[in-house]
């Protein structure tokens, strides 16, 4: 008799059916309103891109998730800021409440009250705590233990373009104040050329005394500009290999440059950005614990159109299909 194919087929009905009615028990459902949709849909009006709404709309669910979860949790009896709110709230309900000699008793029953009334499912301040609290508490629920240099050193090399160092110049220079040279200056400065150019004399007694450096190390493109303009920059980035250059002209006055080495732009060692890389290593992981996190939540969740008859939709399924309907009508 076992081995009849009719027996075969309600043991696995039935199986099928337990299955299904466990499922169901572990499944919860987030109602969204006609109201929430439009809205999104009117704030991004600007940027006409499917994507960009279906990614709106999944960051509402998510929140909506995220609250839920955040109410389970007792987060809004745990947090001095959602609970001072709570008690605000209360306080237009209650004459006494507005009193100053109200006792930390009057303040936790207010506060039961407060919850009691569910004052909180209303309140977008504390709505946006409780979601911020549980992204928190998402990222830091789990021990990452404290990368190895070899760890460190291949998410330099993943993201190369965040750890570039720039291009440095050193130069010498030499200054002059045409101030100090009244109808002469061209005269002067073609004659400062010559005799830089002569080998036999010294460029650094060359020129006017000055505060600025006749040699500098290691400047970037910032440095120069911010100190000196573009047209210094320009210079000094095309200038050959141990000649000089100029006049060229800043806020200060005529420079002569002779550029005596440059570092070309490369990615950073880890002993010269460690601190940076190890922020950036802890951070990558914080936001794949909280993605893990959220592909799990989702996948207990359904959303459902509030006023709606119709079985609620997975979570992964539902912006798509209602951009898709939506941009149809």
């Amino acid at each position: 008799m076992l081995k009849s194919p009719l027996i075969h087929f309600f043991v696995i009905a039935f199986m099928l059916l337990g299955l299904q009615h466990l499922f169901k028990e572990n499944v919860e459902v987030v109602n969204l309103s006609q109201a929430d949709l439009e809205n999104l849909s009117n704030k991004d009006s600007v940027n006409t891109s499917r994507k960009f709404l279906a990614a709106a709309i999944d960051e509402l669910i998510d929140k909506k998730m995220l609250y839920r979860e955040g109410l389970k949790l007792g987060v809004i009896q745990h947090d001095l800021v959602i609970t001072d709110r709570m008690v605000k709230n209360v306080e237009f309900l209650s004459v006494e409440a507005s009193e100053d000699n109200v006792s930390d008793a009057d303040l936790m029953a207010l506060f039961e009250e407060a919850r009691k009334l569910q004052l909180f499912d209303n309140d977008p301040v504390i709505r946006r705590r409780v979601v911020q609290l549980m992204e928190q508490h998402i990222r830091q629920s789990q021990v990452i233990e404290k990368p190895s240099d070899a760890e460190l050193t291949e998410y330099i090399r993943q993201h190369s373009s965040e750890f570039l160092l720039p291009t440095r110049w050193s130069y010498e220079q030499v200054f002059f104040d045409p101030t100090k040279h009244t109808g002469q200056l061209e005269t002067v400065l073609a004659n400062a050329l010559l005799d830089l150019r002569n080998t036999e004399k010294e460029a650094r007694r060359i020129g006017d005394n000055s505060l600025l450096p006749f040699h500098t190390t290691l400047a970037t493109r910032t440095n120069m500009k911010l100190r000196f303009g573009d047209l210094f920059v320009t210079a000094v980035t095309d200038a050959p290999l141990d000649r000089w250059v100029g006049p060229v002209k800043s806020s200060f006055g005529f420079h002569f440059i002779r550029v005596k080495q440059v570092r070309r732009q490369k990615t950073a060692k880890l002993g010269d950005v460690y601190n940076r890389a190890f922020i950036g290593w802890l951070e990558a992981k914080r936001v794949s614990v909280y993605q893990h996190y959220m592909t799990q939540l989702r996948s207990r969740y359904r959303v459902r159109m509030e006023g709606e008859t119709e079985d609620a939709i997975a979570v992964v399924n539902f912006s798509q299909s209602w951009v898709d309907s939506h941009q149809k009508m």
